[in-house]
């Protein structure tokens, strides 16, 4: 429960932020809604690819983890941040992919390792 309003607070955050900045920067609203439009769809994207990508590489235990699907969708935001304004639909869906294949890789990484993460943030903001 707390996992899905944290989500929450920070999409509404992510979207003031990439958003207004472009739009204070440009000047322009349809620049900012077209940042805004590519911050969802990477997010989204992200968030549906990190839970398929986590449900095929499951160990035995083919079960969808609610953690890792919020936390995907949280790399996929990330991912998407720094180019949210310039970036085409195509490349929103590519950024929320990698994201979320790098999110969910890096998880697993740190568990080989035995390298403790409780809220996973390592992985989401990047390794």
């Amino acid at each position: 429960m707390f996992a899905f309003i944290r989500l929450r607070l920070n999409r509404f955050g992510w979207f003031g932020f990439n958003g207004c900045s472009v739009s204070f920067l440009v000047g322009q609203t349809t620049v900012a809604a077209r940042a805004m439009v590519m911050t969802a769809i990477s997010g989204g994207v992200s968030g549906l690819a990190g839970t398929l990508v986590a449900y095929l590489q499951a160990d035995g235990r083919r079960q969808i983890d609610l953690s890792t699907t919020l936390n995907s969708i949280l790399a996929g935001l990330v991912g998407i941040t720094a180019n949210c304004a310039t970036v085409r639909l195509e490349g929103a869906f590519f950024i929320g992919i990698m994201s979320a294949v790098v999110y969910v890789f890096s998880v697993r990484l740190l568990n080989r390792y035995h390298i403790d993460d409780v809220v996973e943030s390592v992985p989401v903001r990047r390794i």
